[in-house]
């Protein structure tokens, strides 16, 4: 019964104040090693690809409920561009590697309304002008991460 919770069946609303998504290629049999049968790396000539996004978000709740209602989380997807044949063809989408938040209560209600399986984490942002850097860090250090990213503007909100 539990499955049926986690197709997202609570639409949510949220304000994205910082994004950032990574892509990474790799040689196709490194990222395909780490996919389940019946997916295959989706691929461009001989790579595939590794999406990193980091996601700062401002008000997150439940869409029905007011912004002023709503927290503000941090979010962290690593995800591998895949395909799946099927009897109508051949269908992309993402697999989902790891999912991190700095809030637990954002773990436990992910976990129970997605199938994202969010674990905990530490995040650092520090903003300087045309920098904004992210430290995530994680239990065993097993997905530790440290970002710099340098921009030429900013958008409001």
């Amino acid at each position: 019964m539990r499955h049926l919770f986690q197709r997202h069946p609570v639409p949510i609303t949220a304000f994205f104040r910082r994004s950032l998504v990574l892509t990474y290629a790799f040689p196709s049999d490194v990222l395909q090693s780490l996919l389940p049968p019946g997916l295959v790396v989706d691929t461009y000539g001989e790579h595939s690809f590794l999406a990193i996004a980091l996601v700062q978000t401002e008000r997150l709740r439940p869409a029905f409920l007011p912004g002023v209602l709503g927290r503000d989380v941090f979010l962290a997807g690593y995800r591998i561009f895949t395909r799946m044949q099927s009897p109508s063809g051949s269908r992309r989408g993402l697999r989902i590697l790891r999912s991190d938040t700095d809030k637990r209560w954002m773990m436990r209600a992910g976990n129970l309304l997605t199938h994202y399986q969010y674990r905990l984490c530490h995040v650092d942002v520090t903003e300087q002008p045309g920098q904004i850097e992210w430290r995530i860090r994680t239990p065993q250090q097993t997905a530790d991460l440290d970002v710099v990213a340098f921009i030429t503007g900013q958008c409001s909100e």
